[in-house]
This record gives structure tokens, sequence and C-alpha cells, in this order.
């Protein structure tokens, strides 16, 4: 159930007998948080070389887990190839705009 938080410990067994149990611990299980807005480009900041672009924060903070940790951004050249990460903003929630350098056309 999302949400839910269990509490468990541990103990291990083998020839010997019973360990201690393990100090309390808990996990719950979390939906994935909401998809962000599709970033706009930010046309007073872009170049030939560089994009820039913004986004909606992502309001979804429904906890344990809901709450969104960070961006990744990723381009491809236009021709159906694969996606290229180019920034991963891992423990930046808060970041809603990036320009990205050193592109080309």
């Amino acid at each position: 159930m999302i949400g839910k938080i269990y509490r468990f410990k541990v103990r291990s067994h083998n020839v010997k007998g019973y360990s201690e149990f393990s100090p309390i611990a808990s996990a719950a299980y979390a939906d994935h948080p909401d998809k962000p807005a599709q970033p706009t480009k930010i046309l007073s900041l872009s170049t030939k070389t560089s994009l820039a672009i913004e986004w909606g924060l992502n309001t979804n903070h429904h906890l344990p887990g809901g709450a969104v940790t960070g961006y990744k951004v990723f381009v491809d050249d236009g021709l159906n190839g694969d996606f290229i990460e180019v920034f991963y903003g891992k423990n930046v929630p808060s970041l809603h705009e990036l320009i990205v350098s050193n592109l080309t056309q």
C-alpha cells in the first residue's frame, strides 16, 4: 500500500544458533513523482552552441518517497537518434532552469 510504513528487524540463524536481532528498520512503498511539465526554451539566453531551458517545479510531495530529489536533462540531435544525458541534478530539487553549453548543430 502506497505510503504505509513497514517496520522490521532481522536476525540470522546457522548451526550455532540465532544472532541478536538487528535494530528496527523501516521502509515504505511510494509511487513515482508526477512528470514535470514540458520545458520551454529561454530565447534570450540561448545561442547556436548553448540551450537555456526552464520548467515548472514538481509539486507532488506525497511522503514517504514522493518528494522530487533532482532532475535529469537529455537532448538528441533531432534525427530520431538516442537521447544523451547532459545534466544530472541529483539532490537539487529546487532547480528549475538550466543552460547546456558546448552543443553542436
